[in-house]
């Protein structure tokens, strides 16, 4: 039994007062009486009350307030018949006038169990309850994540999803530069979300980092006391972070990144229950996140050249598709480069297929190298690649290609036997709407373009009213 259980008493005269008050001392049990200008009952407590100042709506009250609550009626036996015919409830027992020392410590007794009763059954529901909020918000969360397959959209839901289960101040999630081997903040939630996303932290940095590298979740509860924790970031955003809370990102056991909250609305460090939470999300995501990356991959495959990683013809119609709609839409233009190797049959004839396919593989970086991370290039067939350049007019891509002619013409290419030698292309260009009246006229136009200078000088690029060359330069024979 619990010690010191608070007993109100209301609605009592002096004289019985007294003797509660007395039979109560020395006894677990604490008196209180409870006067119009004093202290008054609390919900979940133990309460004997007079007949006289019964309240049944006061009652009502303390019983919402907490269903634990007990209410002792203290009468007169001759009085008990006229309560019965009345149907006075909210009376959990009755203690009979005058009272008794034993009579009234039995009474409480049994109040004090059913009280603590009544708690257990609160305590229990509320946790079912609880348990089942849960599993209907989890069965919701899987609907959404499973509506899309786009990467990127389940990555917003995850941080949507986790700022509702844990209150914080800000939330983000890190993916995983292979290459670099660091994090880079991919989301971010909060008061700096737009500044975070300047830096970076190495594999291991950090508590970011040393989930990362670990693979395993982590809370911290006070970063002052961790020597793990980094920083850099509180020094340069001015920013106090004292909990966090950080889980791994994985699809099929591998590492993909971490999702990180930080410090909790309410000043509490972040518990188990947080994190049992956010792991319960970050494994329903899982598959998701799985089946997205699988998603993306497929579509890739569909639009993207085995060898190069460049475009393919698929997407080029795709692209164009798009950049026409959009150059009629805002009144801008769209050129095109085709361009052809010179001789590469000579270096397949000469070093092998394999010394070919590397040099398409290095055509293709100088091409990514060299032009705006908004062109489309493709590689159309064989030795021949295409460039979309939107919002480009004819002299801009004439420009261009003029540059990319003498990047190439001035590229040493290297067998695998470590021989050098050099290539050059041919170029033809094509624009809309200066041009051409629709994407096949303009893909056709390029085309025949590039046909004119590979039927003449080579090396040169050629675009309708004008016209550039230069020596070509050719593998020596042998």
């Amino acid at each position: 039994m619990n010690k010191n259980v608070r007993v109100y008493l209301h609605g009592l005269n002096r004289q019985e007062e007294d003797a509660l008050l007395g039979f109560m001392q020395g006894s677990r049990f604490d008196p209180l009486v409870c006067r119009n200008q004093g202290p008054q009952p609390e919900p979940g407590s133990i309460l004997i009350v007079g007949k006289s100042s019964w309240d049944t709506d006061r009652i009502k009250d303390l019983k919402k307030g907490n269903p634990a609550t007990q209410v002792i009626l203290a009468v007169f036996e001759d009085d008990l018949e006229t309560i019965f015919q009345q149907k006075i409830t909210q009376i959990d027992d009755y203690l009979i006038l005058p009272i008794h020392a034993k009579r009234l410590i039995f009474a409480l007794g049994k109040a004090e169990d059913r009280k603590a009763q009544f708690e257990d059954l609160i305590r229990t529901t509320s946790e079912r309850d609880q348990t089942t909020r849960e599993l209907s918000y989890f069965i919701k969360v899987g609907k959404a994540l499973t509506s899309t397959l786009d990467t990127g959209s389940i990555l917003d839901i995850i941080m949507e999803k986790t700022n509702e289960l844990v209150k914080a101040e800000a939330g983000s999630v890190l993916l995983l530069d292979e290459e670099k081997n660091e994090l880079y903040f991919e989301l971010a939630e909060g008061e700096k979300k737009h500044d975070i996303k300047r830096f970076r932290l190495k594999v291991g940095e950090g508590i970011a980092g040393w989930v990362a590298l670990h693979g395993e979740p982590i809370i911290v509860e006070d970063v002052a006391t961790d020597k793990r924790f980094c920083h850099k970031i509180d020094d340069s955003l001015d920013f106090k972070t004292r909990s966090i809370l950080c889980v791994p990102l994985r699809s099929k056991g591998k590492i993909l990144g971490v999702l990180e909250v930080i410090n909790k609305i309410d000043g509490k460090p972040f518990d188990r229950k947080d994190l049992d939470l956010v792991l319960t999300l970050v494994d329903q995501a899982s598959i998701a996140i799985e089946n997205s990356l699988l998603y993306k991959k497929a579509t890739e495959l569909a639009i993207t050249d085995g060898l190069t990683q460049l475009y393919n013809f698929r997407y080029l119609h795709q692209s164009l598709d798009i950049e026409i709609s959009r150059a009629n839409r805002y009144h801008t233009q769209v050129s095109l480069i085709f361009l052809d190797l010179d001789y590469f049959k000579r270096v397949n004839d000469r070093f092998g297929h394999l010394v070919g396919s590397q040099l398409l593989v290095e055509i293709g970086t100088i091409l990514k190298n060299h032009l705006r991370p908004m062109d489309v290039i493709c590689r159309y067939g064989g030795d021949e690649f295409i460039a979309v350049l939107p919002e480009t007019g004819p002299e801009a891509a004439f420009g261009t290609s003029e540059r990319l002619r003498k990047t190439m013409e001035e590229y040493t290419f290297y067998s695998d036997t470590g021989e050098a030698f050099h290539l050059t292309a041919s170029f033809g260009i094509a624009s809309y709407p200066n041009h051409v009246k629709d994407k096949n006229e303009l893909i056709q136009l390029a085309d025949q373009s590039m046909y004119r200078v590979k039927e003449g000088t080579r090396n040169a690029v050629f675009m309708i009213g004008r016209q550039k060359n230069s020596l070509s330069m050719e593998i020596p024979e042998g």
